[in-house]
């Protein structure tokens, strides 16, 4: 099957205008049908998996530990981003920033941080691509970023994104050659949630769904998972769960990811949404949003402040010592314990008053 996605096909972006090229595996000479600009490639890298041999209870406390820790969005992809959308009048800006920084790392000139400028700018361009529909530039996008970056981190990534890709257009077994390379014990938390995520994936194409719960674990905590992935994976383990006629499990799962993500409803609709012809969770949506209207957490109400409760403090220890003083010792003709007993009230007026400002 021959589709936008096909790993038989190599399809990159001129280095020079940006137009889709399709070129030969192999390298070589090539020339640009846009803009006649003659190009010199190497051969396509090819790449075998190399499994971390790590234990695999250390491997997943190692990942819980980086669960929290998400990537930084460069400055320059945030100037050129509206509430994390490229906008039409930063497009152009955004694909010449993304090319200069190309030609950075291919020329020897880039580094870490040009290879992570590289990653977010092609996640920024990739997802206004996929809303216009640009297969082909989606892929040429993908496929000459998983090749220019080194890190390990990014080019799993670029490809399970090619293998969603894949999928989306129904070429599974192009799907399956962009995962091949990948490592699927990846001891860093984003390569590893990615690659889970193109898994569950691709088993929800094949109808596998007990393999999209082994992929990404029975319940919403069994897994680590950075956290741009949680809201997605989310669906995809609710949908198995219910596809296995498991309605309640998956209600169940929907519900935790709408209360415990941060704006969880508004992200697992929106993942529901992207999925198109999935359709992934239609029984278990609509009752899981109902039940997470009713169970949002309310963020508690401390009922006394940091303040009050040094207060409380003091007031107490006045109190004890004016209890242990009786009425028998006296300085200067003023008896302690009643002195005591004064700046103990004292201090306990103000934390009354903030207890009763905060039941109210």
């Amino acid at each position: 099957m021959n589709s936008a996605f096909s790993h038989a096909l190599r399809v990159l972006i001129c280095p020079e205008c940006g137009a889709t090229m399709p070129v030969g595996i192999d390298g070589g000479k090539v020339s640009c049908e846009v803009c006649g600009a003659a190009i010199t490639l190497p051969p396509r890298p090819t790449r075998t998996p190399h499994p971390t041999e790590a234990d695999e209870l250390e491997r997943l406390a190692a990942l819980r530990q980086q669960s929290a820790a998400p990537l930084r969005t460069p400055e320059e992809v945030k100037a050129l981003s509206q509430a994390g959308k490229l906008d039409d009048a930063h497009a152009e800006q955004a694909m010449a920033l993304w090319q200069a920084t190309r030609r950075r790392i291919t020329g020897g000139d880039g580094d870490a941080a040009a290879e992570e400028l590289l990653y977010f700018l092609t996640q920024l361009l990739h997802a206004r691509l996929v809303l216009q529909e640009d297969d082909s530039t989606v892929r040429a996008i993908l496929e000459t970023a998983s090749e220019v970056v080194t890190e390990p981190r990014y080019q799993q990534v670029f490809r399970a994104m090619l293998a969603c890709e894949a999928a989306r257009a129904q070429d599974l077994a192009a799907a399956e050659d962009w995962l091949a390379p990948c490592d699927p014990r990846s001891t860093d938390i984003h390569a590893d949630s990615v690659y889970r995520y193109a898994r569950a994936y691709l088993a929800t194409h094949r109808r596998a769904w007990a393999e999209v719960v082994d992929v990404l674990g029975p319940t919403f905590d069994d897994v680590p998972l950075a956290e741009s992935f949680r809201a997605s994976a989310c669906v995809l383990r609710a949908n198995a769960h219910e596809k296995r006629e498991d309605v309640g499990a998956a209600i169940y799962e929907l519900c935790r990811g709408m209360t415990q993500l941060p704006n969880g409803a508004q992200r697992i609709e929106k993942h529901i949404a992207q999925m198109g012809a999935l359709a992934p969770c239609r029984r278990s949506y609509g009752p899981a949003r109902q039940q997470a209207e009713v169970e949002s957490p309310v963020a508690p109400r401390r009922l006394m402040s940091p303040r009050s409760i040094a207060l409380a403090i003091i007031a107490g220890s006045c109190l004890l010592i004016a209890i242990a003083l009786g009425g028998g010792v006296q300085v200067g003709g003023f008896r302690l314990d009643i002195l005591f007993l004064g700046l103990g009230l004292a201090f306990l007026v103000p934390v009354v008053a903030g207890l009763v400002r905060r039941s109210t």
